[in-house]
């Protein structure tokens, strides 16, 4: 397929409305700032996740070391970002010829995956602050799926499965949740694009109470991390 033709593809599309999208900095209804669902997570994880934690949230303009990585060339960013193209009616931006046969393949893979779950997108991009417990995250998909049911689905470029993508899932749930009438019903499906192959993985996950335990207890701890770093000063 040309570039062209992928082009071509995009152009009839439309989508929901998006929403604002990933904000620099959370803010709870007082105003005052809250951590995102990810700073909580990177910073319980080993030396690399405490490195991009102080990165995180030592930095408050400009891009942190996530946001370079980000902005890097590989396949499962391309399709990521075509994927976003497509659900946001947008054109799709050029592949590199040395990455098109790849990123097609997975691109392919998730909008057959898309049109045989009958999926109807209905929110992208929202950002979300839980007033309880006092932590945001901006959703990447909300969907509906054949029996009528919301469903969250997250998209990841990444070589493997995490177990802090179950803990994301699970606290972007709880804040649609906490946030909206209607509640997810229909579990959590994550999807997987390769960085370096034409591969597309997708898991689905009926509920995520132990997840969602986990990452509260973490929130608790990311608030007592605080208070004890004062007091060692």
């Amino acid at each position: 397929m040309t570039q062209q033709a992928l082009e071509d593809q995009f152009d009839a599309l439309g989508g929901p409305e998006r929403g604002p999208g990933r904000p620099k900095v959370y803010r709870a209804a007082d105003g005052k700032r809250v951590p995102s669902v990810t700073t909580i997570t990177s910073r319980f994880k080993e030396s690399i996740g405490l490195l991009n934690w102080a990165n995180r949230v030592g930095r408050e303009e400009g891009q942190t070391m996530r946001e370079a990585r980000q902005g890097a060339t590989d396949v499962g960013s391309l399709v990521h970002r075509l994927v976003e193209a497509r659900i946001h009616g947008q054109r799709a931006e050029k592949v590199p010829a040395e990455f098109r046969d790849r990123v097609l393949s997975a691109f392919s893979a998730w909008e057959q995956w898309m049109t045989n779950s009958r999926f109807e997108i209905v929110a992208t991009e929202q950002p979300i602050v839980s007033e309880e417990w006092r932590y945001g995250g901006t959703l990447d998909c909300v969907l509906r799926d054949s029996q009528g049911r919301l469903a969250l689905g997250d998209w990841k470029s990444s070589n493997a499965v995490y177990a802090d993508y179950l803990l994301q899932l699970a606290a972007y749930g709880a804040l649609w949740n906490e946030t909206q009438d209607e509640k997810l019903t229909g579990g959590f499906h994550l999807v997987r694009f390769s960085k370096e192959h034409g591969d597309m993985e997708h898991r689905f996950y009926p509920a995520l109470d132990e997840p969602l335990q986990m990452f509260l207890l973490l929130r608790q701890a990311y608030a007592l991390d605080g208070i004890v770093k004062k007091r060692a000063k």
